[in-house]
């Protein structure tokens, strides 16, 4: 059983979104087996000095590693304005830096469907945008998968924040009588 943290929270200029998925038990117990797997490889290779094979198994270790900390505390956090997308991903122990995008276009949501997952139907997600010569391009994909309602969510923000965007570029100026 999967289960699912999702957070969308909109401060009237910014989307935030915090996406983190929690596996089973027993995946996490097989991927901490594969990893003592790999160690106990790791240091028979150091003790009988086998260098190609101490290179392959510290090289796999580090994927692991990375793998299983994104399986136990991984989560993505995404924040979506109308010039920017920021996002960052966080591992528990580390996370990376912040990546900021600018946009000159506004910027859509795209659905792909993903799977079915404790019978809640679940989407992958892409932001995409238009380039200079107006052809589209993806400016942003989920790593994680969100249920279709919340798709539904973000994309009615996205889109709410857009429409404040037109109206403010097309209003008229205020007019002070002052």
């Amino acid at each position: 059983m999967h289960e699912k943290y999702f957070d969308l929270s909109f401060d009237g200029i910014c989307i935030y979104i915090n996406i983190a998925v929690k596996n089973p038990l027993l995946g996490k117990i097989a991927l901490v087996l594969a990893e003592l797997f790999i160690l106990v490889v790791f240091f028979i290779a150091v003790i009988n000095w086998i260098p190609g094979l101490v290179l392959m198994s510290f090289f796999f270790l580090l994927l692991l590693m990375k793998y299983s900390l994104w399986n136990f505390f991984g989560q993505e956090n995404l924040i979506i304005n109308t010039k920017t997308i920021s996002y960052r991903y966080d591992y528990g122990f580390f996370r990376t830096t912040r990546v900021t995008k600018k946009l000159s276009k506004p910027v859509f949501l795209h659905y792909e469907n993903c799977d079915v997952i404790d019978d809640e139907f679940m989407v992958k997600l892409q932001l995409i945008s238009n380039d200079k010569d107006d052809l589209p391009e993806i400016i942003y994909q989920f790593a994680l998968p969100v249920s279709l309602q919340e798709a539904q969510q973000i994309d009615s923000l996205i889109r709410q924040i857009s429409i404040q965007k037109v109206t403010d570029d097309y209003s008229l100026p205020d007019i002070n009588l002052n």
